[in-house]
């Protein structure tokens, strides 16, 4: 019998490629340490953007205003050292936070390699 599908050669061929998909096993835990770390790190870092601010804020004020009483400028000299050593402080911690959230997630992906989560699919 002759008909529309007889030949081979008016088949469509293609080949079939496996499908790979990673799975990350992240438990509820370490999901709660990661977002805690890095709301801790935006708090750390909103206090250091702050009293960086302040720090400049005296610099300027000292700098730009004349005939300021001899206990303002003393004070706003005070002022600038403490809110630039707070700043580095506060910078410090928050790098530590960042460090350490990304530490967790490194750790996910470490031990997502060690288990061969990774999987071929036909």
């Amino acid at each position: 019998m002759s008909g529309p599908l007889s030949s081979a050669e008016d088949f469509i061929t293609s080949n079939v490629v496996p499908k790979t998909q990673t799975y990350h096993l992240v438990t509820a835990e370490t999901l709660s340490a990661i977002k805690e770390k890095s709301m801790v790190a935006d708090i750390f870092m909103l206090l250091a953007s702050l009293l960086f601010g302040a720090f400049f804020s005296a610099l300027i004020t000292l700098n730009a205003s004349v005939g300021l009483p001899e206990q303002t400028v003393a004070a706003l000299n005070i002022y600038k050292w403490v809110f630039l050593g707070f700043g580095i402080v506060f910078l410090v911690l928050t790098l530590i936070a960042v460090g350490m959230g990304n530490g967790i997630i490194k750790k996910i992906r470490q031990s997502e390699a060690s288990l061969g989560t990774s999987s071929d699919q036909p």
